[in-house]
């Protein structure tokens, strides 16, 4: 009988840890949830955690998954568990996704990732999560929305300003203007120029339908896209350059973290609060 009492306890005790430490694993030590952010593409370099470090700099509690490693099926459905859609920097947009297959030439091409990416911004968009792009992020909104491309800068547009380095392993650098009329504008308290890092050969030739420009280049190339209806509308932007690379307190940095993750968390809110 004794035997009997003492094995209860020690399953009641070993249930109790596992409850305790399922619960450590979801939330934080402050007791908040944490947030979970699918990205597109992420790989464990230096390039790339950048983005985590970014957003977790913000709160702590980010948490990213990694959407592309796996099966496009499979990365719609780890989506549902997310709380927002970041679109990372890679490889260019395939050109016949905007009707220009003659351009295919002077591209770098990853078709699963346009394939993967077009869906997941599908999916997000249906759920009505905040979405947020950056370089190539801005580039794949803009061709999903039904906008175009230039496939390569210097040749089909202009090379009056450098947009990339020849050297990759380095950013360039230009100044960027912001329409007082944006979300940008307003996130960063009303900056309406700054310098940005720069590191795309491509750009956005046509905007997409329900696009507004809200940041360009001194040569004209649109740097900064979000929706047009803003109100009520979810979260839904992106730049040309990478914020994640640019130091901290940066104008066209860190407000745009601090937006997105903010999005997210409501989103999160929004959701669990159905469920209950």
């Amino acid at each position: 009988m004794q035997k009997i009492v003492s094995r209860i306890l020690l399953i009641v005790i070993i249930i109790t840890g596992l409850a305790v430490w399922c619960c450590k694993d979801h939330k934080s030590g402050d007791g908040q949830d944490k947030i979970t952010i699918g990205i597109s593409k992420y790989i464990d370099n230096d390039h790339y955690t950048r983005y985590a470090q970014w957003l977790q700099a913000v709160d702590s509690n980010i948490i990213l998954i990694d959407l592309y490693h796996i099966p496009i099926d499979s990365a719609l459905i780890r989506l549902e568990e997310c709380s927002a859609l970041l679109l990372s920097g890679g490889a260019d947009v395939h050109p016949g996704f905007y009707n220009r297959d003659e351009d295919t030439a002077l591209c770098s091409i990853d078709f699963y990732r346009d394939t993967l990416e077009m869906a997941l911004i599908g999916k997000a968009l249906e759920a009505d999560m905040p979405i947020l792009g950056i370089c190539r992020g801005l580039q794949i909104l803009n061709v999903y929305f039904g906008g175009s491309l230039y496939a390569d800068i210097p040749f089909q547009y202009s090379d009056s300003l450098i947009h990339r380095n020849d050297n990759k392993d380095f950013d360039a650098s230009h100044p960027v203007s912001v329409s007082d009329r944006s979300w940008l504008f307003h996130l960063n308290g009303g900056i309406s120029s700054d310098t940005v890092n720069s590191s795309h050969h491509q750009g956005i030739r046509e905007l997409g339908e329900g696009l507004f420009n809200a940041a360009w280049a001194d040569d004209g190339l649109i740097e900064a896209i979000h929706r047009i209806d803003t109100a009520g509308s979810p979260f839904l932007m992106a730049v040309q350059w990478h914020p994640e690379r640019m130091r901290n307190g940066h104008s066209f940095s860190a407000p745009l973290a601090k937006r997105f993750v903010k999005a997210a968390k409501q989103y999160q809110t929004d959701k669990y609060a159905e469920k209950k």
